[in-house]
């Protein structure tokens, strides 16, 4: 698991918001956002994704999705995270504007 300060993250596809549970996702990737802030996520080579301050966010792909992770808002520096955003991995906004990812496959 990697922590770095950051914000923001994007992608074009179907986008499920939730307030929800298990953060972990079947049907793609997720990310949390925990902060106070809206963040913008976006997939380097790929989409983006707007994620409200306390929510959570779907971002649905049968496989892995861009070669890195932009998190961004107002304010905070935006955080830069290496790698695809996969099935069943999350990325987290942390409520210090730090950001990290967690996956199933280590």
């Amino acid at each position: 698991m990697r922590r770095q300060p950051a914000l923001a993250v994007t992608h074009v596809v179907t986008v499920a918001v939730t307030a929800g549970c298990s953060d972990r996702s079947p049907d793609g990737f997720a990310v949390v956002n925990e902060s106070d802030t809206a963040v913008s996520v976006s997939l380097v080579g790929a989409a983006a994704v707007e994620v409200g301050a306390g929510r959570r966010a779907v971002v649905e792909t049968e496989d892995c999705l861009g070669t890195g992770v932009v998190v961004a808002a107002d304010g905070p520096p935006a955080v830069e995270i290496d790698g695809p955003a996969c099935v069943a991995s999350v990325r987290h906004v942390r409520a210090d504007h730090t950001a990290d990812v967690s996956s199933m496959h280590g």
